[in-house]
């Protein structure tokens, strides 16, 4: 088995469409379902049913028909059936075209792989028409790559990016990610005749001293905390890219990119040390889980520290009321104590909580215990 991550463009859409037709596809890709007026709703109607036609045919017409099953297919040496030997994530805008030419190729995929084989990822601002809404887009499939695509690696899964369909900077986006998460991309040339590229991995790998020197900084950097000025010591040697520029209020975050940098060493950075937060205290009983955590530790230990950031960040934001933190669902109420549930790898590990209370002074938190419980 693989898994096969393809980026969803709008080929099977616009092939056959007529001049007028793709003017007017064009000018509402960008719009969300709800945007759509009555005569768009009805392009997209037509070009749904006009795409659904052709995808019944033999490969040789899948393949004309769209560019993500043309790469797939080749990939696959036209069978068909081979398709079902992998599981399938398909990358789409957050657009009604986006996630109509989704919905055909999850159709396609699914018939031959059958359902529970194939994913839709559409993360929320993932759109060509506003700069800020799609750096959030990209952070959210950053999240899920994360979040999804170790596990595979950890089972000896071979990942594979096919990044030949959706628009320039989606592209550009995922080939930058298939850098560190993929074995191997997949690219063609539009002829449909042309042969398969495949582009291996890179041997990337980061110097984790340089972060570690600096971990609780940049854990909490990707928690969501922002600076100004100079009130957060940052890394000097950390490239200003890694940062998004100044919002309205003066203040600076870690960038997408400097996430995709940090989850490359994360599991080294915090999977083998404790990390000292301001306002956090651990007892004896605390380490004594943490470093005897089972299946994959240091992944766990990894996904811990990252919600102990997490609520020290919104702890911050909330003026150090923990309530606030209760109700929003980041911690919970159990016989009298917190609990911050930390979810555990599909397949991986299982789900753990981290037991603490309030500490005797100062408005922080002391961590008890760690419980283990039962795989969602």
């Amino acid at each position: 088995m693989r898994l096969m991550l393809t980026t969803v463009g709008t080929s099977a859409l616009q092939h056959n469409a007529s001049e007028l037709e793709r003017r007017r596809l064009a000018a509402c890709a960008n719009k969300k379902q709800v945007e759509l007026d009555p005569s768009e709703q009805e392009l997209l109607a037509q070009r749904r049913q006009h795409a659904e036609q052709l995808l019944q045919g033999p490969p040789r017409q899948v393949r004309r028909a769209s560019a993500e099953l043309n790469a797939l297919l080749a990939y696959y040496g036209d069978r068909e059936s081979a398709i079902g030997e992998d599981r399938h994530i398909l990358v789409a805008s957050d657009t009604a075209q986006g996630r109509l030419a989704a919905a055909l190729l999850e159709a396609y995929l699914s018939s031959r792989a059958g359902p529970e084989q194939v994913e839709v990822w559409a993360p929320a601002g993932l759109v060509t028409s506003d700069l800020t809404a799609f750096y959030r887009g990209v952070r959210s499939l950053l999240k899920l790559c994360d979040e999804t695509l170790p596990a595979y690696r950890l089972m000896g899964v071979p990942i594979v990016f096919n990044t030949v369909g959706g628009f320039k900077s989606q592209r550009d986006m995922l080939n930058v990610l298939g850098m560190f998460y993929a074995d191997e991309i997949l690219y063609i040339f539009e002829d449909p005749a042309a042969p398969l590229l495949r582009l291996p991995r890179l041997p990337v790998r980061l110097d984790r001293e340089l972060f570690q020197a600096h971990a609780v900084e940049m854990a909490l950097l990707a928690a969501g905390r922002s600076f100004a000025g100079q009130e957060l010591r940052v890394p000097e040697w950390l490239p200003a890219t890694l940062f998004d520029e100044p919002d309205a209020a003066g203040r600076r975050s870690l960038s997408a990119w400097g996430l995709l940098v940090w989850n490359q060493v994360k599991d080294e950075v915090l999977g083998e040390q404790l990390l000292g937060f301001d306002g956090v205290e651990y007892t004896a009983a605390f380490e004594r889980d943490f470093f005897c955590l089972p299946q994959d530790p240091r992944r766990l230990r990894t996904r811990l520290q990252q919600r102990v950031a997490q609520l020290v960040v919104e702890l911050e934001r909330a003026g150090g009321q923990l309530e606030e933190l209760v109700q929003q669902g980041l911690l919970e109420r159990s016989g009298g104590r917190l609990r911050l549930v930390v979810a555990g790898e599909q397949r991986a590990a299982p789900l753990l909580a981290a037991i603490c209370e309030p500490a005797d002074a100062g408005g922080g938190l002391r961590f008890v215990e760690i419980e283990q419980l039962s795989p969602a």
